[in-house]
């Protein structure tokens, strides 16, 4: 039988492991395309057991800012954006990350039920939650009311509270997570909003043809791309060097 407060510790020993090579990779202590220590120096230098260390390296690599080379060793392929630490502290980022991978469990599922569920009523509402991000993206500001609005449609669409009281009772948490990458995003490129604009459209476009399938998998891709989109470094010095006619 598994022991709670042994995993629970170990978790925590986990975490605080994942933020000091965060915090490495971010201040460029580990740079872009170098190497790890040998897994055995890594542990010792951290001071944890290499089961620990290995649990913190797989979720870098998740995250996609960590590769394993057969026979070469661990490798950064991605530095974090320096400004991701003016938004969130280092030790709420597995919080953020956490949540995200929460919701793409229960909000892929919510997405299946509402394209089967098809509703005229919920897709007049999740569209008006579309039309609400698409004018905040066109305005260069933070459209965080509207995309929970979104994904709470969404939860209502699907005829099943259970999704709609778990989105209530993360709200919070939803919140602040969708406010950090909304902020990145305002820094990034008008291509890359784009991009974020265009998955919110697909979840939409699949619900409103009842294609559960596909409207599962799009909401599913949707989230892990905004939980990635933490850790991308694609961050411009001024977003309105990207505005038309500027």
């Amino acid at each position: 039988m598994s022991n709670p407060e042994l995993e629970n510790e170990s978790y925590n020993l986990s975490d605080m492991v994942y933020e000091k090579l965060i915090s490495a990779v971010i201040s460029g202590k580990f740079a872009v395309n170098s190497k790890l220590p040998p897994e055995i120096e890594l542990a010792r230098q951290i001071d944890v057991s290499r089961p620990i260390l290995r649990i913190a390296l797989q979720r870098l690599r998740d995250d996609g800012i960590l590769k394993s080379r057969r026979g070469s060793g661990n490798f950064i392929i991605r530095q974090p954006h320096q400004t991701v630490l003016q938004m969130v502290q280092l030790s709420q980022i597995p919080d953020i990350q956490n949540c995200f991978k929460f919701r793409i469990g229960v909000e892929g599922e919510s997405a299946f039920y509402a394209a089967i569920n098809r509703d005229n009523a919920f897709l007049e509402k999740i569209n008006r939650a579309l039309s609400g991000l698409d004018d905040a993206a066109l305005n260069n500001i933070s459209g965080v009311d509207a995309d929970f609005d979104f994904h709470m449609n969404i939860a209502q669409a699907s005829g099943n509270p259970y999704f709609v009281s778990s989105l209530a009772a993360i709200r919070d948490q939803f919140i602040f997570g969708i406010s950090v990458t909304h902020n990145l995003s305002l820094r990034r490129t008008k291509k890359r909003l784009s991009l974020v604009g265009a998955e919110h459209q697909a979840i939409g476009e699949a619900i409103a043809r009842s294609d559960p399938e596909q409207a599962r998998l799009a909401m599913r891709q949707h989230l892990e791309h905004a939980r990635r989109r933490l850790f991308e470094g694609d961050l411009v010095e001024s977003y309105s060097e990207e505005r038309p006619g500027s």
